[in-house]
C-alpha cells in the first residue's frame, strides 16, 4: 500500500510517494524482543540466526527495513535449511526471548498429551527429570509415542543421556548411558 504525501518545498508542491512500513507478521503476536542486529543473520550459529530473524522481522530497525526483502528471501532459506514451516516460527519468538538454550521454561497449554504441542512434551519432560514424581523421563517421553517431536525427543537426550560434562558411572557392561553424546 503506498501513501501519497504533499510537500511543500521552498514554495513548490510536489508529491513524494512512499511505501507504508509492513506490519510485522502474525507469528510476532506482540514479541518484546531487542532491535535487530543484522550481523547475526551472517552467522553458521542456527540459534543466533533465528533470533535475528525474529528481531529483524518482529522489532525492525532502519536497516532492516531498506533491506527487508533480502532478509525474507534468507529467511525462507532458512526455514528450508532448518525444516521450519511458517507456523513453526510462532516457537521461535519464545525462543529468541531466552538468553540460552538451558533457560528455556515451558508451560504445558495442551488440556490433554494428544494435543501437546512439541514445547509443550519438552515441558513435560523436563518437568518429569526436575521432580521426584512417579513418571520418570523414559516414560514422559513414552507417553507421546508415536508422536514424540523434534523437541520431546532433544528433552529426552538432554535429560536422560546428557550429563552436562560430568563423569557418569560405567555399568557392569561398560556403558555409561551418554554414548548418544
Amino acid at each position: 500500500m503506498n501513501k501519497v504525501f504533499i510537500a511543500m518545498v521552498g514554495g513548490v508542491s510536489s508529491l513524494i510517494a512512499t511505501e507504508a512500513a509492513a506490519a510485522p507478521p502474525a507469528w510476532c503476536n506482540g514479541a518484546q524482543v531487542e532491535a535487530a542486529d543484522l550481523r547475526g543473520l551472517a552467522s553458521k550459529d542456527p540459534r543466533e540466526v533465528i533470533r535475528a530473524f525474529v528481531a529483524a522481522e518482529c522489532t525492525p530497525s532502519e536497516e532492516a527495513l531498506a533491506h527487508r526483502g533480502e532478509i525474507e528471501a534468507a529467511r525462507q532459506a532458512w526455514s528450508k535449511r532448518l525444516g521450519m514451516t511458517e507456523a513453526d516460527w510462532a516457537d521461535a519468538v519464545p525462543y529468541a526471548q531466552t538468553r540460552a538454550d538451558s533457560l528455556i521454561q515451558g508451560a504445558l497449554a495442551a488440556k490433554t498429551l494428544g494435543a501437546a504441542s512439541p514445547l509443550d512434551q519438552y515441558s513435560v519432560i523436563e518437568k518429569a527429570h526436575e521432580s521426584a514424581s512417579d513418571i520418570d523421563t523414559l516414560y514422559a517421553a513414552d507417553m507421546f509415542e508415536p508422536h514424540l517431536s523434534e523437541a520431546g525427543r532433544l528433552a529426552f537426550l538432554r535429560t536422560t543421556c546428557f550429563h552436562d560434562g560430568q563423569p557418569a558411572a560405567v555399568d557392569a557392561y561398560g556403558m555409561t548411558g551418554t554414548e548418544a553424546i
